[in-house]
């Protein structure tokens, strides 16, 4: 059995178009801009101990990815190392990553992790190559 929790790595802040793009609601007060968490899901084998992630959030630099990607706000403590080590779990117990797509805000975290093996479904690398020109920059092709 395995021990799911999730970890907030920071807000998105964005429209509430793009906010209907997430969460596939219907779209009214267009421009209003909101903020939606950031997670990351640990997953912990209860058995043996075994520590994966399902996505790893964002760079470690809010700057950069606000400049490249809108506004997303990190405290230090929302960091991958600091919101594991909450979970008394170093980045170093991670051997795992499940990217649920390759979008920026998902996957740019596995920096911290060059040791872990990511597990990526093949058509989104696939897509994530040569994906529809409105989608460059969330996958860091511009």
């Amino acid at each position: 059995m395995w021990d799911i929790k999730p970890l907030n790595v920071g807000t998105l802040f964005l429209t509430k178009v793009g906010k209907r793009c997430v969460e596939r609601t219907p779209i009214s007060d267009a421009g209003v801009i909101s903020g939606i968490p950031c997670i990351v899901w640990l997953l912990t084998n209860q058995q043996n101990g075994r520590k994966m992630l399902v996505d790893a959030g964002p760079s470690v630099d809010p700057e950069r990815d606000s400049i490249l990607h809108g506004k997303i706000e990190r405290k230090p403590e929302q960091q991958l190392k600091y919101v594991l080590a909450q979970q008394d779990t170093e980045l170093s117990e991670i051997d795992t990553v499940i990217l649920t797509h390759l979008h920026w805000d998902h996957m740019l975290g596995v920096l911290e992790l060059p040791w872990a093996k990511v597990i990526v479904q093949k058509k989104e690398l696939t897509y994530a190559v040569a994906p529809l020109a409105l989608e460059y920059a969330s996958y860091e092709l511009n």
